[in-house]
């Protein structure tokens, strides 16, 4: 019976389809035995002894050294070196891995003193490297010297191992801004999520462990083949970020496959800095500062000054939220860095405004960091108050009565409930004086 070891030279020979099933064990158990790293050696100790001058070496390696799915081609290359002082022929490279044989081509089969070539073994990687998360290529040469028997080498290997991150699922990471000035400042991060295999996904999920960033928002937790989706989270940055200058975090997605596997994609990571000071005042003013009566036009005044060192304000608006004032309008929306600019409303007083006896009126503007976040000012305020006094330079205001109450009255058979009039005005004071 033909044996998988031959007598003179420990080697290993492909299994012929139909031999026994003691020689697939043997095979196996070869595999089994280079795989653990228990079978160092193997070659001119176990042989005839060949002239001394005459010797081969082989070296191992796999390129790429990850795998991650049954798609990864990977190439075992074999350097084989004649390393003895006569020529070799018929020079060649036994090779396999934990579960076939590998088929390995040399550029020639012959090899003088000193010289090397390259042996490659194309290899797919499958189901089964899986369960041993590597990949496992052993190889051993040998030639012939002009006289005596073969010389052989040491059995080499080389791995490549599975990697959990592959390219399956996608990860595109980024931040809606690209710096920041102080602490309390939003930023908004996206995460656009790909699956590029052939088959749906199902939970996929983002993980960014980022102390202090709001859940992640995504649309679907599952992916079509082919589909993209952008999930979404924000951050208020704090003072530790301010010390440190920066906001640096990483993320990566996984996805399940039909089969039970999970995918993880590569880590993607987003840095925004820290970079000079920002602020951003409001000053309010209003003209006249008093008013006699209703129908009164009161001009607003907003001083806004960036107060800020390095970075300008873009997106510039005030809010005055006050009922009956006229919308804002400003010079421009962008402001450089200590410039300022006044923006203007107008709002025309009523018969509440004088009941009341003064208007207060809250305003605040916002902005956005060139690059950066969106801050707000602090609010400012600007007061008007009722006098009714004659000036001849200003038209009299209309004369505001108050409200009228009707009490609930019976004509006849009929009921009628009480009427509260609203305020109304005599609207030309002067005039009806002169009727």
């Amino acid at each position: 019976m033909p044996a998988l070891f031959s007598s003179d030279v420990l080697r290993w020979r492909p299994a012929a389809r139909g031999r026994p099933a003691r020689q697939v064990a043997g095979r196996a158990l070869l595999a089994a035995l280079l795989t653990l790293g228990l079978l160092a050696t193997a070659g001119t100790s176990a042989m005839a002894a060949a002239p001394e001058d005459a010797s081969i070496s082989i070296a191992a390696s796999v390129s790429p050294t990850e795998f991650t799915t049954n798609r990864t081609a990977l190439t075992f290359t074999f350097v084989v070196t004649n390393t003895g002082t006569v020529p070799l022929t018929n020079v060649r490279v036994e090779s396999f891995t934990a579960w076939y044989g590998l088929y390995t081509t040399c550029p020639r089969s012959t090899l003088d003193p000193g010289a090397s070539m390259n042996c490659t073994a194309p290899y797919s990687a499958s189901g089964r490297d899986f369960t041993l998360n590597q990949v496992f290529g052993a190889g051993q040469a040998t030639g012939q010297p002009p006289s005596g028997p073969a010389v052989f080498s040491t059995w080499e290997s080389a791995r490549a191992y599975r990697s959990l991150f592959n390219d399956d699922i996608d990860l595109q990471k980024s931040a809606a801004q690209y710096r920041f000035t102080a602490a309390g400042q939003r930023l908004d991060y996206s995460y656009r999520i790909t699956n590029n295999t052939d088959a749906p996904l199902t939970e996929v999920t983002v993980h960014d462990s980022y102390p202090g960033l709001s859940p992640v928002h995504c649309p679907t937790t599952t992916l079509a083949a082919g589909a993209r989706i952008i999930c979404t989270v924000s951050y208020l940055t704090t003072e530790e970020d301010v010390i440190r200058g920066q906001v640096s975090n990483y993320a990566y997605v996984s996805g399940v496959t039909p089969s039970g596997a999970t995918y993880f994609s590569i880590t993607q990571s987003v840095i925004v800095s820290k970079i000079g000071t920002s602020g951003l005042t409001v000053a309010k003013a209003v003209a006249p500062a008093t008013f006699r009566g209703a129908g009164e036009t009161l001009t607003y005044q907003y001083l806004l000054t960036n107060t800020g060192t390095f970075n300008a304000l873009t997106n510039i608006a005030v809010l005055d939220p006050h009922p009956g004032t006229s919308p804002v309008r400003c010079a421009g929306t962008d402001l450089a860095p200590s410039e300022s600019m006044i923006c203007t409303a107008t709002y025309v007083t009523t018969c509440a405004d004088v009941a009341a006896g003064s208007i207060t009126d809250i305003a605040a503007a916002t902005a956005t960091i060139e690059f950066g976040p969106q801050i707000a000012s602090l609010p400012a305020t600007a007061t008007a108050s009722y006098r009714p006094v004659l000036d001849v330079t200003r038209p009299f205001p209309p004369i505001c009565l108050p409200v009228v109450h009707l009490p609930p009255v019976t004509v006849g058979p009929f009921p009628f409930p009480s009427i509260a009039l609203p305020p109304w005005t005599i609207g030309n004071p002067a005039a009806l004086a002169l009727g």
